[in-house]
């Protein structure tokens, strides 16, 4: 027997909707960075910038952890969906907000 229910199912094919259009923003997002950081670290050209955003990408684990256990079950009323999300609050502040003003 599967162990899934109906409900979650609906969930998770009700996410798979969002999901389509959220992978296209992200699809277009790598397809960019793909053909301007190389351009950008060639010609020494905002490589500082290069670094730093390949830098804040730590934060998507984060962020992708928070998914997970969202999919598991876990959401954000359970004890590890609290956990991750104010971990995940305090690693993005730092790693992408508190950097904000030494940039400009």
């Amino acid at each position: 027997k599967n162990a899934m229910s109906r409900e979650k199912k609906k969930e998770l094919r009700r996410k798979g909707q969002i999901g389509k259009t959220l992978f296209y923003q992200m699809l277009m997002h790598h397809i960019l960075s793909i053909l301007c950081w190389p351009y950008a670290v060639t010609k020494n050209a905002m490589s500082w910038a290069v670094g730093y955003f390949m830098f804040t990408e730590i934060t998507n684990c984060g962020l992708n952890g928070r998914s997970i256990l969202d999919i598991l079950g876990y959401g954000d009323s359970t004890l590890p969906g609290q956990c991750i999300s104010i971990m995940w609050i305090i690693q993005f502040t730092i790693v992408r907000i508190v950097p904000i003003p030494l940039l400009v």
